[in-house]
């Protein structure tokens, strides 16, 4: 287990389940928040960052659903796990298309939902990461054909001549 804490918000409308795996988490690297509702858990993304986001699917009023759908448009690399006590195939699949990381039914062993997120989190940052070099590249090679271009410009307007660059260009 790294020495780096994670931070993973629980959303599960069963209060007692919620602090069982705030507990758990916590006693294996994970800082984590539980809360019992939607909205409480769009103001915990808003207030802090997560690492990942254990949700239950079937709550009162609004749904697991609705913060997926409000947490992939604010915050679009936040990886979710979803649990639920009434698995419906069709919905694990409709979830695991639309981007989340994994669906569990309940009941589920501890030690599995733990590793899982840790496995989870660990592919998130390595995506991250990954994207944040890609974008990193891009922008290189954007500037190095910016000045190509400069450079062609100065070549097709001079017949003679010399020109002296630094290593920067």
């Amino acid at each position: 287990m790294s020495d780096q804490k994670y931070k993973a918000l629980i959303l599960d409308d069963e209060y007692p389940l919620g602090e069982i795996l705030v507990t758990a988490l916590n006693e294996h690297g994970v800082d984590s928040v539980a809360v019992t509702d939607v909205d409480s858990a769009i103001r915990k993304l808003e207030e802090s960052a997560y690492d990942i986001v254990i949700s239950d699917i079937y709550l009162p009023e609004k749904n697991g659903r609705d913060l997926f759908n409000y947490a992939q448009k604010r915050f679009p690399d936040l990886p979710f796990i979803f649990i639920t006590g009434n698995p419906n195939l069709e919905t694990a699949v409709d979830f695991l298309k639309r981007g989340a990381y994994d669906y569990l039914s309940k009941p589920f062993m501890l030690p599995d939902l733990i590793d899982k997120v840790h496995e989870v989190i660990s592919k998130s940052r390595k995506k991250r990461i990954e994207k944040n070099i890609l974008n990193d590249l891009k922008e290189i090679r954007s500037q190095r054909f910016k000045n190509l271009r400069i450079y062609e410009d100065i070549f097709a307007s001079k017949r003679d001549g010399l020109l002296i660059l630094d290593t920067e260009g």
